[in-house]
C-alpha cells in the first residue's frame, strides 16, 4: 500500500517520462516524505567576494519530496574489498551502481531574490563545477562528459522548462 503511493506520487512528478509497469519495478531504496522548509534569511557567500552570490529574504518551500533507487542487474554492481588493519579482517562490500534519483512536487514562496552572476564570478563558479564533478562523480559514458548543471539536473530531475 505505501510503495503504491510513492509510486504514484513519483508518477504525477513526472508524467512525461515513460514508465514501465509497476509490477516490474523493484527498489533497494524508496521513500516520500512532506517537507517544509521556512527561514527569514539565506545567504551563500563565496570567499574573497564581498557581495553576495544568493541573498534570499523570508523563503517558505513545502510540497512532496520522493527517493529511489532501482534496484541493481547482474552488471550494474561492483564488489570493492575493504582492508583494515588487525584485529579486524578484510570485508567485501557490493556496491550498487544505480543512481539514486529525486522527484518533487514542491512549491515556494520568497519575499526577495537576489543573484549576482558576471566576469568576476565565472572563476569562481568554475571552482564550483570542479568540486560538484568530484562529489558527484564523473560518468562513466565514454561519449560526452556532462556539465556539472546537466548532472545535477538529471540527479535531481528538474524540468529544463
Amino acid at each position: 500500500q505505501g510503495r503504491d503511493h510513492v509510486l504514484s506520487m513519483m508518477h504525477s512528478c513526472d508524467p512525461d517520462s515513460p514508465w514501465p509497469n509497476d509490477s516490474t519495478l523493484q527498489f533497494t531504496t524508496l521513500w516520500c516524505k512532506w517537507v517544509k522548509l521556512e527561514a527569514q534569511s539565506v545567504t551563500l557567500n563565496l570567499r574573497d567576494f564581498p557581495q553576495n552570490l544568493v541573498d534570499i529574504s523570508t523563503l517558505a518551500l513545502w510540497g512532496k519530496l520522493a527517493g529511489a533507487e532501482l534496484k541493481p542487474g547482474k552488471r550494474a554492481t561492483r564488489t570493492h574489498m575493504v582492508k583494515v588493519e588487525q584485529p579486524f579482517t578484510h570485508i567485501a562490500v557490493e556496491r550498487s551502481l544505480t543512481p539514486l534519483k529525486f522527484y518533487y512536487d514542491l512549491a515556494c514562496d520568497v519575499e526577495t531574490l537576489c543573484m549576482a552572476y558576471g566576469s568576476c564570478w565565472e572563476p569562481a563558479i568554475t571552482q564550483c563545477s570542479q568540486v560538484s564533478a568530484y562529489l558527484l562523480g564523473t560518468s562513466l559514458d565514454p561519449l560526452h562528459s556532462l556539465t556539472w548543471q546537466f548532472r545535477f539536473q538529471l540527479t535531481f530531475r528538474i524540468s529544463s522548462q
